[in-house]
């Protein structure tokens, strides 16, 4: 799976389903799972964050603000006493930047430039003090 989360952004969970050993397409239900996390091809450590059961074989880590303090790509690893391993994949990117209303030209000719000929990847909305862009599909920036 693939996630793309703003750096230091801690409203969001990293998500990530566990299946059973036994059979391996029932979810793994009531784990205890072991979580570490790699940021940007670094080592694996266990993550900051609480890791609780949602349901359905699906469980979660809290973002805390240190598992998300590198942009690059983070992936994490989680084992259970009868689930398979599993992974996921999150990109973690620098945030929104306040760059003033005399900046606006330049940053969307350089975001619409970056990205060559993707039809229509970036929108951009500017107020007096902002400009925000958003791609309108992962990775497109």
């Amino acid at each position: 799976m693939y996630f793309s989360y703003v750096q230091d952004q801690t409203d969001h969970a990293m998500v990530f389903l566990m299946i059973s050993s036994a059979d391996h397409i029932s979810p793994a239900l009531g784990e205890t799972p072991v979580v570490t996390i790699s940021k940007n091809g670094g080592a694996f450590a266990t993550p900051a964050g609480a890791i609780t059961e949602i349901g359905n074989g699906w469980y979660k880590v809290a973002i805390a603000a240190a598992d998300f303090d590198t942009t690059g790509p983070l992936v994490l690893h989680a084992t259970g006493a009868a689930a398979d391993p599993t992974d996921s994949t999150f990109e973690v990117w620098g945030g929104q930047v306040d760059l003033g209303p005399t900046q606006t030209t330049t940053i969307i000719g350089n975001i619409q430039g970056a990205v060559g000929s993707v039809t229509n990847p970036v929108t951009c909305t500017t107020s007096t003090t902002t400009t925000t862009c958003t791609c309108c599909r992962p990775r497109c920036c």
